[in-house]
């Protein structure tokens, strides 16, 4: 048999024969992924919508019986959780089944502080202090609900990496414009990425984590380059993984 020195050309063959079936399995794999998600989006909504029925029961119980303000408070964010899990799910659905993009002038300040009215409710649970740095006015042009996932996957993925970490457990977002871009830094305080994540973060179904399915970053990229914008992640100084997302910047 021909070795790939002897035959030149047959190493070129089985090189591209090989991007060839990466590209069908990636192309099978994101197949599958459409027909699991709609599966367990139905099935998840269903639990999601008893939950947030009974939240409201209790609520209304809670208040007629003149229980503490800490209490009813606790039933509230139930709620606030189980609407933003619920309308999560309506985004994706609509992402995976390839709906007509929304397009539109988005101020990224005002929907970063929408992300984070959900997110410090989970960080509030976990002792985590979220900290943001907004700056005002930063325009661009997109789509909302996608745009809302890509974000919300990130920083997700940064409270996941300080759940349950020992020493300080901090996330800080900052937002800010520089010409004719709008940057987007998402740091934590955890353990950083690893060797082995070099070149994987974006790939499908790829994920160190136990019961994840590895989609998060996967999307989160997808989309960005929906939008003309850029992902690059990295070990902040000291500990942790710092994400920045670059978004053209609408100046009229």
């Amino acid at each position: 048999m021909p070795t790939f020195e002897q035959n030149p050309n047959l190493e070129t063959y089985l090189r591209n024969d090989d991007q060839l079936f990466k590209v069908l399995l990636a192309a099978y794999r994101g197949n599958q992924v459409g027909l699991m998600s709609s599966l367990l989006m139905h099935d998840v909504n269903q639990p999601l919508v008893a939950i947030r029925l009974n939240a409201e029961l209790l609520i209304h119980r809670l208040h007629q019986e003149g229980a503490s303000d800490l209490t009813q408070k606790i039933a509230k964010n139930i709620l606030t959780i189980s609407d933003g899990a619920i309308d999560l799910l309506a985004r994706l659905r609509g992402f995976l089944s390839f709906k007509k993009d929304v397009i539109k002038r988005i101020d990224l300040g005002a929907l970063l502080e929408d992300i984070g009215a959900i997110a410090m409710i989970e960080c509030q649970a976990n002792q985590i202090q979220l900290q943001f740095n907004i700056a005002p006015n930063l325009i661009m042009v997109g789509d909302t609900d996608q745009l809302r996932m890509a974000v919300s996957a990130i920083l997700s993925n940064a409270v996941d990496a300080l759940r349950g970490a020992q020493g300080p457990r901090n996330i800080f977002v900052q937002l800010e414009g520089d010409g004719q871009l709008i940057r987007l830094r998402i740091c934590d305080s955890g353990a950083g990425l690893s060797a082995s994540d070099n070149g994987h973060l974006y790939e499908m179904l790829y994920t160190t984590k136990s019961g994840h399915f590895g989609l998060g970053l996967w999307l989160c990229k997808s989309i960005l380059d929906n939008h003309q914008a850029t992902v690059t992640a990295s070990n902040a100084e000291g500990s942790g993984a710092c994400f920045m997302l670059t978004f053209p910047r609408c100046l009229d």
